[in-house]
């Protein structure tokens, strides 16, 4: 009980940074989550990356940073909300308790892609084709890769 006190506390910090709600009604089980509308983004805008991680950063900094001129980096939830509709990809390094991170940015922009970059397989699944995940330890090449197929779609 008091994990699921935690991690539902743990969203709503998460929710109230991207501009949204959450609401636990006093008796029953239900919850209420409200995503705000990011609106359409405009196209070609680059690719947007966030990482608590600072290798990880490092990484995908020096990997992607020649090939992708536009590449912008968010430092935390607040830029990663205000960021997120100007970007045509956001790449995500999370830690596994914060995968409803991609399910509340999807929410706000479902046509915008989203390259999770994980050392875990997500158990939430992700019912769009806008969402790639790419498991870490990863090549140079493989991130590349993968950033070159979601920005051709």
């Amino acid at each position: 009980l008091d994990s699921q006190t935690a991690a539902l506390a743990a969203l709503e910090r998460e929710m109230t940074m991207l501009g949204g709600w959450l609401a636990r009604p006093e008796s029953g089980d239900g919850l209420e989550i409200g995503f705000p509308a990011a609106g359409k983004k405009s196209p070609g805008n680059g690719i947007l990356l966030y990482s608590p991680d600072p290798v990880f950063l490092s990484f995908a900094e020096e990997v992607l940073g020649q090939a992708f001129p536009s590449l912008s980096k968010a430092t935390g939830l607040e830029e990663l909300a205000e960021m997120q509709k100007d970007a045509d990809l956001v790449i995500l390094r999370v830690k596994p308790h914060e995968f409803t991170l991609v399910a509340s940015l999807m929410a706000r922009m479902p046509e915008q892609g989203i390259l999770l970059a994980t050392g875990l397989k997500p158990a939430i699944p992700f019912l769009s084709s806008r969402i790639e995940v790419i498991q870490l330890p990863a090549t140079a090449e493989e991130l590349l890769g993968s950033v070159r197929r979601m920005t051709i779609v």
